[in-house]
């Protein structure tokens, strides 16, 4: 069996990777807008409780706002940062081709191609709109699913990694 994927590294690839990535790798982090609105209501409502402005309760309510503030900041401050890392440090808009068989995973670009065995994978974790391959901690190959041809799903992908790994 032999599956071929297609797909380029550009601002749509990169925003859907981070989305999936949010969502199905981070460690905690698709809480982030849960833990925003927490502190904010947190913060606005010991707000209202609070009578006047010099009170513990006061700062309490202003420091859980604040909290609330920097923390939604950060989480585009660094989104846009990576995206913008991502974009470029790649060689944008060139042709990634990944070729997926018993053997292992061929990969062809504008400036190299390889060949690697299934060994190299740790695991494969499966997303909303595509897959992870994971060679080790902190470093992945994310295969977007609209890069697959109408006969080939990720689904197979994980198939054949979990008959070379059975």
């Amino acid at each position: 069996m032999e599956i071929v994927t297609k797909y380029k590294h550009n601002s749509a690839y990169f925003q859907q990777y981070w989305d999936d990535w949010l969502q199905y790798k981070s460690k905690g982090r698709q809480y982030i807008f849960h833990a925003t609105v927490t502190l904010l209501a947190l913060g606005v409502i010991t707000l209202a409780v609070s009578s006047t402005p010099n009170t513990d309760m006061f700062k309490l309510g202003v420091l859980l706002v604040a909290l609330g503030i920097l923390l939604i900041t950060w989480h585009f401050w660094d989104k846009k940062k990576w995206l913008n890392n991502m974009i470029e440090e790649s060689n944008i808009n060139s042709e990634i081709i990944m070729t997926f068989t018993d053997e292992g995973i061929k990969t062809k670009t504008t400036l190299s191609s390889g060949e690697a065995k299934w060994d190299i994978l740790r695991e494969i974790i499966p997303a909303k709109n595509g897959i992870f391959l994971v060679l080790y901690k902190g470093i992945s190959i994310y295969i977007p699913n609209y890069s697959l041809t109408e006969n080939n799903s990720s689904e197979q992908i994980i198939e054949m990694f979990n008959n070379k790994n059975a």
